[in-house]
C-alpha cells in the first residue's frame, strides 16, 4: 500500500523519509534501522565483520551492533551464527537479537539457553524475542519450564510470551466483561494484578487455595469469610448495602473459584453464584486474604514490575547512541561515511532528517 518511495532526496542537504506501511505501528523501529543502515550496501560481509570486531572489542556497543546487523539484512546472518554461543553475554545477546529479527532458525535453541541462564535483563529480552517468533513445540516447551522459575519477573514475562504465542495451557476467562482471569500452570504460586489494557488477575498454580481455619472481615463487616479446620468450603457472608439483607454462600476454597465468585453477578442467564464485586473490589478482597496469610503465594501488582524495571535500568551503564563500526572499511568518499550520531526527533511521514 505504499505510494511513495521510502527515501527521496529533497535537496543536497536533506532526504525525505516515508515510513513504510509495515512499520506504521512501530515507526521508531524504522528510524533505528535507517540510523544504522550502511552507506556501503555492496559491502555487507565486510560491514558485518567490522561490526563483529567492534562489539567483541567493546561489548558496551551490543545494542548498536544488533541494530546494525538488523539493518544489513539476511546476508549478515552467517556472520552472526558464530556468536550465538559466544561466552560473553553482550556480543552473544546482540547476535541472537539480530538473528531472531532476521528469522534465523538457528537462533532459537540458543535464545532458549540464554533465557534460562543469563542475567535477568538478558533473560527477559530473550523470552520477549521468543514470544514474537513463530510458535513451535520447541519454543513452547522451553518457555513452559520457565513458569516455575524462582524469579517472579521471569515467570511473568514468560506468561506474557506464551499468551502471545497462543499456548493452549494459558487459560483465560472473562468475568462478566469486567476483567480477565488467567490460570497459569506453575509450581510457584503467584498472584498478579494488571490494569493496562484489559484489567486482569493472573493466578500461577491452579491448585492454589486458602488456608483454614479462616476468619476475615472487610468493609465494615459487609464481607465476612469463615471456615474451620477441615471444612471443605468457605462460608461467605455478604451484605451488598445497608438496606439489603446479608446473603450467605458456601464457596470452594480454591482461589480461582473465589475470584470467579467475587466478580460474577448472578443472573437468570448466568445463575452461577456470585456477589458481583467490581474489579478493584475483587482485587481488594484477594489482597486482604493474601496479606492476612490465608493464601501462600507471591503477590505482585503491575506497578511493582514498572518500579523493578526502572531499578534495573538505573543499574545499566549508558553508552554512546551509535558506534561507528565501519571506520576500518574503505569508504567510497569521506562525505558518505559521515553519519549523524543522533537524530533529535523521530521523523513522521513527510518530515525531513539531516543527511
Amino acid at each position: 500500500g505504499q505510494t511513495e518511495k521510502t527515501a527521496r532526496g529533497k535537496s543536497g542537504d536533506e532526504i525525505l523519509l516515508t515510513v513504510p506501511p509495515s512499520f506504521a505501528n512501530d515507526p521508531s523501529k524504522f528510524l533505528q534501522l535507517v540510523r544504522h543502515s550502511s552507506l556501503q550496501p555492496e559491502a555487507v560481509d565486510r560491514t558485518a565483520m567490522a561490526v563483529r570486531r567492534s562489539v567483541l572489542a567493546n561489548p558496551g556497543f551490543a545494542t548498536e551492533a544488533a541494530w546494525r546487523w538488523k539493518a544489513l539484512g539476511p546476508k549478515a546472518v552467517p556472520m552472526l551464527q558464530g556468536l550465538y554461543d559466544y561466552p560473553e553475554e553482550g556480543p552473544r545477546l546482540a547476535a541472537l537479537t539480530a538473528g531472531a529479527y532476521l528469522s534465523d532458525p538457528r537462533a532459537t535453541p540458543e535464545l532458549l539457553k540464554m533465557a534460562q541462564t543469563g542475567a535477568t535483563e538478558s533473560r527477559i529480552s530473550c523470552i520477549q524475542m521468543l514470544g514474537r517468533m513463530r510458535s513451535d513445540p520447541t519454543i513452547l516447551m522451553g518457555l513452559r519450564a520457565l513458569l516455575n522459575d524462582e524469579n517472579v519477573d521471569i515467570r511473568l514475562i514468560t506468561f506474557e510470551a506464551l499468551e502471545e504465542l497462543g499456548d493452549p495451557l494459558i487459560q483465560a476467562y472473562s468475568i462478566d466483561g469486567k476483567f480477565i482471569l488467567n490460570l497459569v500452570p506453575s509450581d510457584e504460586p503467584l498472584i498478579y494484578m494488571a490494569q493496562t489494557g484489559t484489567p486482569r488477575i493472573v493466578l500461577f498454580g491452579e491448585e492454589m487455595q486458602t488456608k483454614s481455619p479462616l476468619l476475615l472481615s472487610a468493609w465494615s463487616n459487609r464481607l465476612i469469610l469463615k471456615s474451620e479446620a477441615g471444612d471443605p468450603e468457605i462460608q461467605v457472608y455478604f451484605k451488598e448495602s445497608p438496606l439489603v439483607p446479608a446473603q450467605i454462600y458456601n464457596v470452594d476454597p480454591f482461589v480461582p473459584e473465589l475470584v470467579r465468585f467475587f466478580g460474577h453477578d448472578s443472573t437468570i442467564e448466568a445463575p452461577a453464584p456470585g456477589i458481583g464485586l467490581s474489579y478493584s473490589e475483587t482485587i481488594g478482597a484477594i489482597y486482604r486474604l493474601w496479606s492476612s496469610g490465608y493464601i501462600a503465594a507471591d503477590f505482585k501488582a503491575e506497578q511493582d514490575r514498572v518500579q523493578a524495571a526502572l531499578r534495573r535500568a538505573r543499574e545499566t551503564e549508558d553508552f554512546e547512541d551509535r558506534a561507528e563500526f565501519d571506520r576500518d572499511l574503505p569508504s567510497t568518499s569521506e562525505k558518505e561515511d559521515s553519519i549523524p550520531s543522533r537524530v533529535e526527533q523521530q521523523p513522521q511521514r513527510g518530515d525531513t532528517v539531516p543527511r
